[in-house]
């Protein structure tokens, strides 16, 4: 089964909308609250494999800070997902595009 992109946020109804997108598109998306569970499939992941991170993730965590950390390890096709301008942001050399919430894999 091909993997068509990657969601991490912290959000049901963000989970609920991507999940039905993808039925309704026949793609397949992994959805995870937190690193923690995206880790769980991180090691068989494509380097390439869109992923997308919400901005602002419980317990404080910067989605900006956790996509750096995938960069680092190697991920190159990272996106932030906000409710918030893309102004609103400094330059992110990581960040290949900022995006809204909804589904647009």
């Amino acid at each position: 089964m091909q993997l068509h992109c990657v969601l991490i946020d912290d959000d049901p109804l963000v989970h609920m909308t991507w999940k039905a997108f993808a039925k309704r598109s026949g793609k397949n998306v992994a959805i995870f609250h937190d690193l923690a569970g995206f880790e769980t499939i991180a090691p068989d992941l494509p380097k390439d494999t869109p992923i997308y991170v919400d901005s602002a993730l419980a317990a404080n965590v910067r989605g900006e800070e956790l996509a750096l950390g995938l960069y680092n390890r190697g991920f190159t096709n990272l996106y932030l997902c906000t409710g918030y301008d893309p102004s609103d942001f400094p330059p992110m050399h990581w960040i290949r595009a900022i995006v809204g919430k909804e589904p647009n894999f």
